[in-house]
């Protein structure tokens, strides 16, 4: 006994200077290597009973590919890895029409260098970022009607966590959360046409625009899809609150004041040609992939999603030249010559 005391004693002395956990620092001591994190089976990490059969498997997998990762944290790029192999559910089948396969979403994470978090205890938790997925899925099967979260509401909530490696993959193949929405919409089974369906209060995570700011992010995002852009920019918010009917009049006064040139910033607002024409072409290779992914015709879907990759490698330096052209007060171009596609 009085040996163990004094090898706890010597645990807690590098645990003081290491920062380690004891079960971490009591594996370096004695040379074993330390036992992999572990859900916690007493309280149970998920609330199981909101989420539909498919979904709950995704959960078991998501936390499974953390165990196997060696980390503290379940993140959304588990979640991601999940959806991947689950093989029932919307959102797998969709992932699987558009040629979106496990190893390669692992590649492609790993280029992303994702870091290891261990838990002290040797648990593992829902990293914060994978709470707000699962809030967010479970908003939108509340406002989609459904009584459960299925896997296309944990795909739509891992869209919105743009900042996170498993958003970006997704992004990299051109999946939106306004994209996946229709394509989901328009795969929906019969099936769930007899869930019931309950009213689900507005998200109150952010706090509620006024009446003018929401109707300004409304006409920005009408206006991006009228010109067929394949993003909601700055340009198409800060034209709509310059716009001679602009819905904050207030800050129309206020540039006035500061001698804005209000007919100049919104010239300038308006893109190039070459802009335009590469994000036409875009959507309609999106139109023709979205006929594809339907019957689940996984080659061609793939094939498009290639050539759509190089379009948007393409508009990408398009958007940065117009950009700079803003910064060092270079007119944006519109050729004559040029059709708009």
């Amino acid at each position: 006994m009085p040996q163990d005391r004094d090898f706890k004693k010597i645990v807690r002395r590098r645990m003081s200077k290491t920062g380690e956990s004891y079960t971490a620092a009591r594996a370096k001591l004695t040379g074993s290597r330390p036992a992999p994190p572990r859900p916690d089976s007493k309280t149970g990490i998920y609330p199981f009973g909101a989420f539909d059969e498919s979904a709950k498997g995704v959960l078991v997998a998501a936390q499974a590919e953390a165990v196997k990762a060696r980390t503290g944290l379940i993140g959304p790029e588990h979640l991601l890895l999940g959806l991947v192999r689950q093989r029932s559910g919307g959102a797998p089948r969709l992932l699987r029409a558009l040629g979106v396969r496990a190893p390669a979403v692992r590649a492609a994470l790993r280029s992303k260098g994702l870091r290891r978090v261990q838990h002290p205890a040797g648990r593992i938790i829902p990293a914060a970022s994978t709470k707000r997925v699962l809030e967010q899925a479970m908003v939108e099967a509340g406002q989609r009607g459904s009584d459960q979260v299925g896997t296309e509401h944990l795909l739509l909530g891992i869209l919105y966590e743009t900042r996170e490696p498993a958003a970006q993959v997704l992004a990299e193949l051109g999946m939106t959360v306004d994209r996946v929405a229709a394509m989901i919409e328009s795969r929906s089974a019969p099936a769930g046409a007899g869930r019931t369906r309950r009213a689900v209060p507005p998200s109150t995570v952010h706090p509620a625009p006024t009446e003018g700011v929401a109707a300004v992010l409304q006409r920005g995002r009408n206006a991006a899809l009228k010109e067929g852009a394949m993003f909601f920019r700055s340009d198409h918010l800060l034209g709509q609150l310059v716009a001679r009917d602009s819905q904050t009049p207030a800050l129309l006064d206020l540039l006035r004041a500061v001698g804005t040139d209000l007919e100049e910033l919104r010239r300038r607002l308006r893109p190039p040609r070459r802009v335009t024409r590469l994000e036409a072409e875009i959507w309609r290779l999106r139109r023709a992939e979205d006929e594809a992914i339907r019957p689940e015709d996984g080659e061609l879907a793939q094939k498009l999603l290639v050539e759509e990759k190089g379009l948007r490698d393409r508009l990408a330096p398009a958007l940065d030249a117009w950009n700079e052209g803003w910064a060092a007060g270079r007119p944006a171009t519109r050729p004559a010559t040029e059709s708009p596609g």
